[in-house]
């Protein structure tokens, strides 16, 4: 498994990438939505996407840094982002 992040205007978003474990669905690794920072006036703001790919925002106030925001990912309790 491997993390991967793309960015999109002032978001980011971060991937997680895992290899193909059956030969009949091809050597192509898949990519799974774990969450997104969005830059706004307030700081960074969480959003994870439930099993449909959709983004709900975490509930947590704005993080002033990149860093902090994924501070709290890794702190997350509650299994929303690496349920």
């Amino acid at each position: 498994m491997r993390l991967e992040r793309s960015t999109r205007g002032s978001a980011i978003t971060i991937w997680e990438c895992r290899p193909s474990w059956r030969p009949e669905y091809g050597p192509d690794w898949t990519r799974s939505k774990i969450a997104q920072l969005r830059n706004g006036d307030g700081g960074w703001t969480l959003w994870w996407a439930d099993r449909n790919g959709r983004w709900l925002e975490y509930p947590c106030k704005s993080q002033p840094r990149v860093a902090d925001a994924l501070a709290v990912i890794d702190r997350d309790t509650s299994g929303a982002f690496f349920g």
